[in-house]
This record gives structure tokens, C-alpha cells and sequence, in this order.
């Protein structure tokens, strides 16, 4: 890697005619943009592959959470967003299935008793905090199957509710 230093620059440059010093600091300059355009691209393909890994990471999860819903009886899918939506009487909820910050996230929309569902998910998931009909809570990443499946299975003991 190139090294600038401005002091060198300037010891360089001190018994130089104007023009010759205007012509050392303009290709200077240009090397430096050279190498700003060849770091941008480290920092992009750097970007890439964190992409790639955290996808990864998310994917691997979410079938790991997806294994531990059937094997407690649940045969739930992903929908075409890639979350996990399901109907509990008068409303639909979404698990949302990012886990980058491993934070389990989770809304639900409901055409009639909007209120009332709101106080009864919050009575029955108290640990989730509530803005509006959105829910969140932050896990450990080795708790995100056991938070997940302990809420399906809390919101399904009292589906008649719904």
C-alpha cells in the first residue's frame, strides 16, 4: 500500500518551481484518488460477503425455528415475504423472520377489536414490548427457537380469546 505523508510531501516539494510543484501535488492527488477507488472497492466486496453471511445466518435460523414449530406440533410455513404468518381468530400475525439483531419481532392485523387484541397480546406476552400492534423483544441468538416457539405456543393456548 502506498503511504502519503504530508511532511515528506513538503520537504519534496521545497526547492521545486511553482510549476513542478503543482504537477508533484496533482499526481499525488491523482494516486490518492486511485487508491480511494481500489480501498471503495475492497469495502463493497467486504459488504458483499457480510450480506452473504448474515443471510446465511438468518436462513439458518429461521429453519432451525421452522424444525422446533413442527416438533412441538406445529406444521407452519414461511410466507412469500419469508416471515411466519398464521389467523388466530379475528387477527393474522406475522413473526418477522430478520434476526440480525437478534430480536424477535413480531405484528399482527386485525379487521375488528384492535384495542382489545393489543391488551390481550400484551397480557399473554408481558416480556414483549408493545407499540401498537407491533411487538418486540431482544434474545440471545441461542434463545430465538425457544422465544419463538414459547410464543406460538403462548398465543395458541388462548386462541378462543381471539
Amino acid at each position: 500500500m502506498i503511504e502519503f505523508d504530508i511532511d515528506n510531501i513538503r520537504e519534496e516539494i521545497k526547492d521545486l518551481s511553482y510549476k513542478d510543484k503543482l504537477e508533484l501535488l496533482e499526481d499525488k492527488g491523482h494516486d490518492i484518488e486511485i487508491l480511494i477507488e481500489e480501498l471503495q472497492g475492497y469495502v463493497s466486496e467486504i459488504s458483499s460477503l457480510e450480506d452473504e453471511i448474515r443471510t446465511e445466518r438468518n436462513d439458518s435460523i429461521c429453519k432451525n425455528i421452522l424444525q422446533s414449530l413442527k416438533g412441538a406440533g406445529y406444521n407452519m410455513e414461511l410466507d412469500s415475504n419469508g416471515n411466519l404468518s398464521f389467523p388466530l381468530g379475528l387477527a393474522n400475525f406475522t413473526i418477522i423472520m430478520q434476526f440480525l439483531d437478534t430480536k424477535v419481532q413480531f405484528y399482527f392485523n386485525a379487521s375488528q377489536s384492535q384495542l382489545k387484541i393489543c391488551e390481550l397480546v400484551s397480557s399473554i406476552l408481558p416480556e414483549f414490548k408493545a407499540d401498537g400492534n407491533y411487538y418486540s423483544l431482544q434474545v440471545p441468538e441461542e434463545e430465538i427457537c425457544k422465544c419463538v416457539v414459547g410464543m406460538v405456543d403462548k398465543l395458541m393456548k388462548h386462541k378462543e380469546r381471539f
